[in-house]
């Protein structure tokens, strides 16, 4: 997909809160942008099945997060795949490692993400909480994303 179409695409979820709110539609803007950088492998909408913490050696602690992919924006995921995000920080009973701007995640919750493939068949959020948009919906039963600060 190219630039101008994964814009396009990220845009048109993000539309109705865009209009919805017109006070919020500029904090997405930088986000929008970056999403069109080779940071960005996958853009995907998937739902919270588990999240766990496990020591990661001498880089302290990891959250593991298992997600089911509900719907395929952009990359060659395919929906009703089961995916990973690692990222840094957590908490486990012998360590704790906390990471300013991590996204924070609830079982059951889903989320429009802007993921990055990792050597290990992972995936990660290359910016972040600003790739993580938590999907609801509205009182006309149209879906929303919303923005790290719009919960």
């Amino acid at each position: 997909m190219t630039t101008a179409r994964r814009i396009v695409a990220v845009t048109a979820l993000s539309l109705p809160l865009a209009v919805a709110l017109p006070a919020l539609a500029d904090t997405e803007v930088p986000t929008l942008h970056r999403l069109a950088t080779a940071d960005t492998t996958d853009v995907v909408v998937a739902r919270v099945v588990s999240t766990s913490t496990v020591n990661a050696g001498t880089r302290g602690v990891d959250t593991r997060v298992e997600l089911d992919v509900v719907h395929v924006v952009d990359g060659a995921l395919a929906a009703g795949g089961r995916i990973t995000v690692s990222q840094p920080g957590g908490r486990t009973a012998e360590r704790s490692l906390d990471v300013s701007d991590q996204p924070l995640w609830t079982v059951g919750e889903t989320y429009l993400l802007c993921l990055g493939r990792r050597a290990d068949g992972t995936f990660s959020l290359p910016f972040l909480r600003e790739g993580q948009f938590r999907v609801v919906n509205g009182h006309d039963g149209v879906p929303y994303a919303l923005g790290f600060g719009d919960r």
